[in-house]
């Protein structure tokens, strides 16, 4: 009988371990999944380059060469100087005033100037206007992202509560993922204020 009690305690004390090392399971996976949401936040918010020109937009222009329509890419090379300067050489000098006139006449809303041989495309100044528009884009991406927060908060809490074997256990659990989703809404709205205060800088 006692031998029979022993394995009984072993087995209750073997199904109790197995429910804890599912708990840290789930805040392991809880946690990785918040973390990698956040991870990738910053990656989408470091790529809204407020004050870079994108030189990509360039390659592709046409410019008129003896009645023939050429890339710009084909008869010039193009540079990124820094975020906020593009320098452009013609393969041939004689080619230089109609670069920078087919680019001023284009709806890229950029101005180019002849220097020293060559193109120089500075930034377009941000209007305050744009600031706006940028910060409400933000602020939007924000939110929807504290929206998929709480989605993966509530996806595993209907998950955890049919392992939770008691009304006491499952509050502490919840506050647990509540304390955890909580601390990842704060780090997005501090990434959120940090960007719009680059913005607000420039």
């Amino acid at each position: 009988m006692k031998n029979k009690n022993k394995n009984k305690n072993k087995n209750k004390n073997k199904d109790k371990n197995k429910d804890k090392i599912n708990l840290n399971y789930f805040f392991e996976k809880i946690n990785k999944k918040l973390n990698n949401l956040l991870i990738q936040t910053k990656i989408d918010f470091s790529k809204i380059k407020i004050n870079q020109i994108n030189i990509n937009i360039l390659y592709n222009i046409s410019i008129n060469i003896n009645s023939k329509l050429e890339k710009l890419k084909n008869i010039a090379n193009i540079f990124l100087i820094n975020p906020q300067t593009i320098k452009i050489i013609a393969h041939e000098k004689k080619n230089l005033l109609k670069i920078e006139k087919t680019i001023k006449n284009s709806n890229l809303d950029l101005n180019p100037f002849i220097t020293n041989n060559y193109i120089k495309i500075l930034t377009p100044k941000l209007t305050e206007e744009k600031r706006k528009k940028i910060i409400k884009i933000i602020k939007k991406k924000s939110e929807n992202i504290k929206i998929s927060i709480r989605n993966i908060r509530r996806i595993f809490l209907n998950k955890l509560k049919k392992k939770i074997p008691s009304k006491d256990e499952e509050k502490n659990i919840q506050n647990k993922i509540q304390k955890i989703t909580n601390n990842y809404i704060i780090k997005i709205k501090e990434l959120t204020k940090q960007k719009e205060i680059e913005i607000l800088k420039i």
